[in-house]
């Protein structure tokens, strides 16, 4: 059992915002012993159940779930597929990371829809419009009354924007699945948008994903609204239980710097969800194929970190050139070059970095991009600014 497990552990703190004992010499240690902290706190998604209360990755109710919703996720492309394309719906939402990867995901999966000439089903929003994707946008993540209320213009408008959003989505849908991103189950953009759902079970199946057990849910009052984040996660705990809701909250342990969940709880959410996703696409919607895919994606960071020694002169790199004045820049395309600007976004707010210290660039531009407002060329001369 992992120090951190134990009841006594910083007990008023939810998982998510532990400190992890792994990585408390992270900010005087060498570059090395840095990637091997960073090593031991990414192997904790992927240990087994102990026999504490906290679920992980491989854990009987985790693993079932991820099946179930694999189903649903199959189910909808199938219909789609044969019937009207319009029909049905995947929307994925969350606010900073979470929705960057929600953006990540929608974008990756529709374009292998295309590439088998199908209609593309995924959907994604983030709490403060496109401009979110690369830049910290807080104050739409706090506030379940602002939002986008339009694909092309972003603007805090009246009235609430969660729901203008899912309504804009999903008009003319017969069948929705929505999944709700935050890692804390915290994001009052996110609670009002599954308050809803569970409000229209006729038309939506509402997911959350998380990495907190649902009692640590923020307890908070949210303004204006008469629901918290716990009720809702009460709420999602109790329909899961009549599958008609799914609640996958497996704990990964606490962040390499503590609270941080845009590093291994943005992990953790590409990994369950591309294992949905993938399993469905390939029509493997099985235990076995669950275990496996996310067996392989332990592989895959097994392997990564295998690489420690260029790994570490990478590192030394980089801290080399901001400390002479220079910067760290992301080049790449598709996928991986997404994940450079998702990395390179959340270095300002998270890090204290300059906007010209970790810059990310792809190949092909907006373009490549295909984010649903288009080139957002006047939110770089803002940040400059």
């Amino acid at each position: 059992m992992s120090e951190w497990e134990s009841s006594d552990y910083e007990p008023w703190l939810p998982v998510t915002e532990k400190s992890n004992p792994l990585t408390r010499d992270l900010d005087r240690s060498p570059a090395g012993d840095v990637l091997r902290m960073l090593q031991a706190c990414d192997a904790e998604m992927f240990q087994p159940e102990t026999e504490t209360a906290y679920q992980r990755f491989s854990s009987v109710g985790v693993v079932g779930a991820l099946v179930e919703l694999a189903e649903r996720v199959q189910l909808i492309l199938k219909v789609s597929s044969s019937r009207d394309p319009v029909d049905s719906l995947i929307v994925l939402s969350g606010c900073g990371t979470s929705g960057r990867l929600a953006f990540l995901l929608a974008s990756g999966f529709n374009r292998a829809l295309r590439q088998l000439d199908q209609s593309p089903v995924y959907s994604y929003i983030i709490a403060g419009g496109d401009r979110a994707l690369l830049s910290s946008q807080e104050a739409p993540e706090d506030d379940p009354e602002l939002g986008t209320l339009s694909l092309k213009q972003v603007g805090l408008l009246p009235g609430s924007a969660s729901q203008t959003l899912l309504y804009k989505a999903c008009e003319g849908k017969r069948r929705v699945l929505f999944i709700g991103i935050s890692c804390g189950l915290s994001a009052p953009f996110v609670a009002a948008q599954l308050d809803f759902c569970l409000q229209h079970p006729e038309v939506f199946t509402p997911v959350l994903v998380g990495f907190n057990p649902a009692h640590q849910a923020r307890a908070e009052p949210i303004p204006g609204c008469s629901f918290t984040f716990l009720s809702v996660a009460q709420r999602m705990q109790e329909r899961a239980r009549r599958r008609e809701a799914f609640l996958i909250n497996p704990a990964v342990g606490p962040e390499a710097v503590s609270g941080s969940s845009r590093m291994k709880g943005g992990s953790a959410t590409k990994i369950l969800l591309e294992v949905v996703l993938s399993a469905a696409h390939a029509t493997a919607a099985t235990k076995h194929g669950i275990l496996q895919h996310i067996k392989a994606y332990e592989e895959t960071v097994d392997f990564t970190y295998s690489q420690r020694e260029e790994l570490t002169a990478v590192v030394e790199a980089a801290g080399h050139s901001l400390l002479g004045g220079g910067r760290v820049c992301y080049l790449g395309w598709g996928s991986p070059g997404v994940l450079g600007l998702i990395d390179a976004s959340e270095c300002v707010p998270t890090f204290g970095a300059d906007y010209e210290d970790i810059r990310g660039f792809i190949s092909g531009g907006y373009k490549e991009l295909s984010n649903n407002e288009g080139p957002l060329t006047s939110l770089v001369c803002e940040e400059k600014e």
